[in-house]
């Protein structure tokens, strides 16, 4: 009797003590469910300022303004995308290091610096140098600011007990959220910037734009950063290795893709630096100019949202016309008539918003996880060297020829180089699943085979 009772004891003991766990549990839950809003309202917030670039769709006007060339110009985005390069990884193990908050702030502070030095500088190399800078500012938080994301949320997720998978869940959701409120904020920075400049002048939304800065980088300090358990830091995966990377690229599938990706980026980068000074030139207002680049930005980002469901696996081959059509708009654009080269203008940012995401899915598909990081590193480093060099070569040419040469070789580009790669790639895509089903198909006999001989 006495030992049944001390069982029936421990028992509500131990009911008590369970409750009290589902208890606490419930309370977490609600407090995460608080705590999950207040972090997507803060980094929200943070997103809606850091991405309004107010001078986003005039700086190249206003250094036009000062009496530079486009040549000097471009020479000014070599030392920014040179800076990009050199400091990427180095500001990276600084995230790291120091903390993701830290790099974020310190960015955002040298962008408000650097706003504020294009009011008083004067001379080439002053100019070179603010550029530099620039690009040292801008890999602060290349990649810190959606680890603190992500790191806030798993951390939230380590005290509540919400799985791992709803992190990851959770994290999908607060990107594209953060994603739309930047899209919003880029558009309408644009149009605002075009619009102050217009009727004021460039020093006032160059000022206006450091104000935006500055206060994107106090509300930094209102947002919460827990320490990272680092006994867990690089011990989840095996360390990337350069030369894997390296036989990933040479092969087949992932050349052809990344060279289509090169080649469009090499282009598009070179857009950004001359389509401003090109739409000024066939007649187009400042705040139009603005007004333009934020639906440029609005149209690329609708691109992106309907990319899965328009170049859908079933519906692959859609790429060629979508790139054909994409080299006849580079065409149009030499034409010259402000009405037409606008049109055109949507029409690349609308191409290229459906197509980028469908070959970097591929190449994310087809790479190994161990290595995917440093393997689109590649492509981008790769990118950004023929971003220089087109660059270089083309603003020289503008400068004494006009636009129309860069405009048929982009075409060029575009008619004879991208889309005969996306052919044979989609022959090599083709090919492969084909060997892929042929495998399978062999791997089955083989196990009926071993089965009928055991029978």
């Amino acid at each position: 009797m006495p030992q049944l009772r001390l069982k029936l004891f421990k028992y509500l003991v131990g009911e008590l003590h369970n409750m009290e766990r589902v208890e606490n549990s419930f309370e977490n839950r609600e407090v995460s469910i608080m705590v999950l809003r207040s972090l997507k309202l803060k980094f929200g917030l943070h997103f809606l300022l850091s991405k309004f670039h107010i001078v986003a769709g005039i700086w190249i006007l206003f250094m036009l303004s000062k009496g530079f060339s486009l040549g000097q110009i471009a020479v000014f985005d070599v030392a920014l995308f040179g800076a990009i390069l050199l400091f990427e990884v180095p500001t990276g193990f600084v995230a790291d290091w120091f903390g993701r908050k830290l790099s974020v702030i310190i960015c955002y502070l040298i962008q408000a610096a650097v706003i504020l030095s294009f009011l008083f500088a004067r001379q080439f190399w002053q100019f070179l140098l603010i550029f530099f800078v620039w690009g040292i500012g801008i890999t602060m938080r290349s990649g810190a600011e959606e680890a603190w994301i992500y790191d806030e949320l798993n951390y939230l997720g380590q005290v509540s007990g919400i799985p791992s998978t709803q992190i990851r869940y959770r994290f999908q959701q607060f990107v594209g959220f953060f994603g739309t409120i930047g899209l919003f904020a880029i558009a309408l920075g644009q149009i605002l910037g075009g619009i102050i400049a217009e009727n004021t002048s460039f020093r006032v939304a160059f000022f206006v734009a450091f104000t935006i800065y500055m206060s994107a980088a106090l509300w930094l300090f209102t947002i919460p950063e827990h320490p990272l358990d680092s006994s867990k830091i690089g011990k989840t995966r095996p360390n990337p290795q350069l030369s894997d990377a390296l036989f990933t690229l040479r092969t087949p599938p992932i050349m052809l893709v990344s060279s289509i990706i090169i080649l469009m980026s090499m282009i598009a980068g070179s857009m950004l630096l001359f389509m401003q000074a090109y739409l000024r030139s066939v007649g187009v207002g400042i705040a139009i100019v603005g007004l333009i680049y934020g639906l440029k930005s609005a149209i690329t980002g609708v691109g992106n949202s309907f990319s899965a469901k328009i170049i859908s696996p079933k519906r692959e081959t859609i790429i060629f016309p979508l790139i054909a059509l994409l080299g006849l708009s580079y065409l149009l654009m030499a034409i010259e008539a402000k009405e037409i080269v606008i049109v055109a203008y949507f029409a690349v940012s609308a191409i290229y918003g459906l197509l980028l995401p469908f070959f970097f899915s591929h190449i994310n598909q087809h790479i190994e996880a161990n290595i995917r990081a440093t393997t689109i590193s590649l492509i981008s480093l790769i990118g950004s060297i023929f971003v220089f060099s087109y660059e270089l070569s083309f603003a020289r040419i503008i400068d004494f020829s006009g636009f129309k040469w860069y405009f048929y070789t982009n075409t060029i580009l575009v008619w004879f180089f991208v889309l005969p790669l996306a052919f044979k790639w989609r022959y090599h895509n083709i090919k492969g699943h084909k060997q892929d089903e042929e495998s399978e198909l062999s791997t089955s006999e083989k196990k009926l085979d071993v089965s009928l001989i055991a029978t």
